[in-house]
């Protein structure tokens, strides 16, 4: 398995963003953020991490393949999760937009260091 204590990326992953979100927020003026977002925040973590199971599914596929299928996956089940939201609270106007940007921004950053890793794992090993 990639990771293999997921709950501790978990929890870095969101502490992480969670910082950096409120920092940003608070440099641009936002001195409030509701308790749904950073739940919302906590489950999104929670579902790209913990989706890391899609990786053992496929991984005879091409590492570029599985990691297509991986960001469709996982980025449709943000869609569907912001639009439940929706139900609960009201949405900013770029909502979809504005996750589509940060999950994926976050997802290649994530995925240059993991191609990183290995390359330097790899080169270690001969």
């Amino acid at each position: 398995m990639l990771i293999k204590n997921k709950f501790s990326v978990i929890c870095i992953i969101f502490t992480v963003l969670t910082i950096t979100s409120s920092a940003w927020n608070l440099l641009n003026g936002v001195t409030e953020a509701g308790h749904f977002h950073i739940l919302l925040r906590f489950t999104i973590a929670a579902l790209a991490i913990g989706s890391l199971y899609i990786f053992e599914w496929f991984k005879k596929l091409p590492f570029y393949a599985t990691h297509i299928i991986h960001y469709i996956a996982t980025m449709s089940a943000v869609f569907l999760l912001v639009w439940i939201s929706g139900f609960i609270v009201e949405l900013h106007p770029d909502a979809y937009r504005d996750i589509f940007f940060n999950y994926t921004g976050i997802y290649i950053i994530i995925t240059i260091v993991e191609v990183v890793y290995f390359q330097i794992k790899r080169r270690k090993e001969k």
